[in-house]
């Protein structure tokens, strides 16, 4: 098994990699490319509010699937083995909540692309606000 440094290391230079092959594209291409690129970076340029009606079914869902498993949240955060003995049921619960997780982040890129660091700032943002609990 690969120690954590290595896998860190390994996905900067392959990050790093595929970026200047990505960056060498963009400057033999035309137009098109380009515009993708500028969706890969991320931003609201050319959006309105028709784009956010149309993702709030996603939104609803898997807003929907992580209240649910609020009570579930608040368990994991004290580790899998903590939360078995509360009576979770752990992969399932892990299971679904990675499942609301992705369509969420897919609804929200679909709409604005990669915006990195908002999935750095945001988590940390709202634990200071809502405190350390899942539940409203």
């Amino acid at each position: 098994r690969r120690s954590t440094l290595s896998l860190l290391l390994a996905g900067t230079a392959v990050s790093t990699f595929l970026g200047a092959v990505v960056a060498l594209l963009t400057f033999f291409s035309g137009e098109q490319l380009q515009q993708v690129v500028f969706w890969m970076m991320g931003g609201f340029s050319g959006r309105n509010w028709l784009h956010v009606l149309s993702m709030l079914p996603w939104l609803a869902a898997g807003g929907a699937v992580i209240f649910w498993h609020a009570r579930d949240l608040d368990a994991l955060s004290l580790g899998e083995e903590q939360a078995h003995y509360m009576g979770v049921n752990v992969e399932k619960a892990k299971g679904r909540l990675l499942a609301a997780a992705a369509l969420l982040a897919a609804a929200a890129v679909s709409v604005s692309g990669l915006i990195g660091f908002v999935g750095l700032v945001v988590p940390h943002a709202m634990r200071l606000l809502g405190g350390p609990s899942h539940r409203w």
